[in-house]
This record gives structure tokens, C-alpha cells and sequence, in this order.
């Protein structure tokens, strides 16, 4: 890892130190429409550290009938954030905000997590993608 001016880059490690915190994404796959489970994923909190968010992205993948599910994000200060993504049957749908000002959790020793439903057996597959850092 190099290091310049407060700030150094990891390789493939997937992760970026950035001042004192480290720059982290977290995934939830992709959950196959065959299956009812939902899409979570989780930016871990830290002993005696804020954890802070700087983007997500919510995606639903095109199925065979049009309909809607109510996504959240948790631990962040102010309370859970709430999304309705519909899907298409003929395209993905994506949801995609990049924070310029990151998000802080709740409190320290706190977690940030997103989560889409299950869309239930035949529905669309989704995915979540989270991105962010402890400090």
C-alpha cells in the first residue's frame, strides 16, 4: 500500500484508506428470482466509531409481470430511509445516490444496512450495493 498526503489506495484488497477511515463496499449478491429471499447488505460498525455512508444502489431485475417493492436503509441518523422501486418487464431497475456529504450512522458501534424484500418466487432478482466508511 502507498501512502500520500493522509491518504493510500489498496490494490485488489477492495478497500482505500481515506484520512483515518476506511473506504469499504459491501454487496448482497444477486438473489435469483427463483428464490424468496431478500437482498441485504451491511456496512459494519466499528467499536467506539461512526459508520458512514457515501452511496448505495437498490437494483430489481425486469420480470415477467410489472410491480413495485419498498426498499430500507437502517442505522443512519434520523431513522430508517424508505424506497419504492418498481420493476419493468422490460428492464432493470436501479436506484443509484452517491452522498457528497456521507451519511452518519445513528451512533457509534452501529451498522448501516439495506435491504429489498424478498420479491417472492418468480419475482424479479435484486441486489444491493453499499458504500462507505468507519471513522
Amino acid at each position: 500500500m502507498s501512502s500520500s498526503g493522509g491518504a493510500s489506495v489498496a490494490g485488489s484488497s477492495g478497500t482505500a484508506v481515506v484520512g483515518d477511515g476506511s473506504l469499504t463496499t459491501t454487496a448482497s449478491g444477486n438473489q435469483a428470482a427463483a428464490a424468496a429471499v431478500a437482498s441485504v447488505a451491511t456496512l459494519a460498525g466499528a467499536a467506539g466509531k461512526f459508520t458512514y455512508l457515501t452511496a448505495l444502489v437498490f437494483n430489481v431485475g425486469r420480470a415477467a409481470a410489472v410491480g413495485e417493492v419498498v426498499c430500507t436503509l437502517a442505522g443512519i441518523k434520523g431513522g430508517t430511509w424508505t424506497f419504492t422501486i418498481g420493476w419493468l418487464t422490460t428492464a432493470d431497475s436501479y436506484l443509484f445516490l452517491p452522498f457528497p456529504l456521507a451519511i452518519p450512522s445513528s451512533a457509534v458501534d452501529t451498522s448501516i444496512v439495506g435491504t429489498i424484500p424478498s420479491t417472492g418466487v418468480g419475482g424479479p432478482a435484486s441486489s444491493v450495493l453499499l458504500v462507505g466508511y468507519v471513522n
